[in-house]
């Protein structure tokens, strides 16, 4: 099983952030990912994990377009992005991707909500 599946997998009773991030960092080190945790990108964004060239962001309690303006500002620097939810996002059918000026990147939305 990939990293990404073992993701999907995660239950949601994480209560902070920085949990949520610890129990994601074991899962890529037990897959043998490369990665960086809160990596920063030249125009001083942070993502909480860069894997490979894929963006990984992590939240607890997302606010609808906040989240999405926050993605934008990362995905000129990735090829892909993930948003890791525990709660649902109402506007993730809206942006499946999102322009950058190489061309569009994919958002994968996972919501652990749903692992009940």
């Amino acid at each position: 099983m990939d990293w990404q599946q073992r993701i999907r997998r995660i239950r949601p009773g994480v209560v902070s952030e920085s949990q949520l991030g610890d129990i994601v960092e074991a899962i890529l080190r037990e897959a043998g990912v490369a990665f960086t945790r809160e990596h920063r990108f030249p125009d001083g964004g942070r993502v909480d994990f860069l894997v490979g060239r894929t963006g990984v962001e992590l939240k607890i309690n997302p606010s609808g377009l906040a989240v999405w303006r926050q993605l934008h500002s990362y995905a000129e620097h990735v090829d892909a992005l993930i948003l890791l939810s525990t709660k649902a996002i109402r506007m993730k059918d809206a942006f499946p991707t999102i322009p950058t000026t190489k061309g569009e990147i994919p958002v994968t939305v996972l919501e652990l909500w749903r692992n009940f």
